[in-house]
């Protein structure tokens, strides 16, 4: 099974090892690890480039790129090779619970006809997503969801589009790849376990740095500014698979 996870980071290296030393020991089942570096300039670099894989990670890959130019393009560069089964975007500043890919995984794979992505449910996620009971294990449908952690399989790999790069360079392009797969009439269900925020970007801190301040200023500004691309984008793709399904 070619089961990987991919992350993109840009800097906050102290949250990515943290966020990665709970995912190689508690994932629940073996993946492949894919990390890009987009404009890091903390160490990270030299960090990925000296690491082994462990515990559930069986290979660990690791690409830098010098200039910024966000999450989504990095994440589309991989997704564009669709060469995977199953595939997790998961954020690097996030603590999972125990066995949460194992229990994604069983659940596309018992549910892959109504299933289309599993989420983990971060900690404050839950109340800023609209949720409803269904009859999965450990599971809610979500009705709207973005996801720091989600998985999906096959079905999705091979009828989505990719992330939508015009959301602003650090938008929240996970929203677009969500409702493609509404569009697909695939659920979304979200585990009811509770993973960790460790840093919301977009709340002021006492430990922000100059640069957090301009980080969270510019993705609250791209994140707003985008959002009417995100709707246009996600219509016209849904009109496209309209006409093509009645052909």
């Amino acid at each position: 099974m070619r089961n990987y996870i991919i992350m993109s980071v840009h800097n906050r290296l102290h949250l990515t090892q943290k966020t990665l030393e709970q995912v190689f020991d508690f994932a629940g089942v073996s993946f492949n690890l894919w990390v890009v570096s987009d404009g890091s300039t903390d160490g990270t670099k030299e960090y990925f480039e000296n690491l082994e894989p462990r515990g559930f990670c069986k290979n660990l890959e690791f690409t830098h790129f010098d200039q910024a130019l966000g999450k989504a393009k990095r994440l589309n560069s991989f997704l564009e090779k669709k060469e995977y089964d199953y595939c997790t975007v998961i954020d690097n500043d996030v603590l999972l619970p125990v066995d949460w890919l194992e229990k994604s995984i069983d659940i596309l794979e018992r549910y892959k006809d109504h299933v289309g992505m599993c989420c983990v449910n971060v900690q404050g996620l839950i109340d800023r997503i609209k949720v409803r009971d269904v009859d999965v294990e450990d599971f809610l449908v979500a009705e709207a969801i973005g996801g720091a952690c989600t998985t999906w399989g096959s079905f999705v790999r091979d009828n989505i589009t990719l992330f939508c790069e015009d959301y602003g360079r650090y938008g929240h392009e996970d929203a677009h790849i969500t409702q493609q797969v509404r569009s697909l009439n695939k659920a979304v269900v979200c585990l009811r376990e509770f993973g960790i925020h460790l840093d919301d970007r977009l709340q002021d801190s006492k430990y922000d740095t100059d640069w957090d301040k301009k980080y969270k200023k510019m993705k609250d500004k791209f994140a707003t500014e985008g959002r009417p691309k995100l709707i246009k984008n996600a219509q016209g793709m849904i009109e496209g698979w309209k006409k093509l399904n009645n052909k």
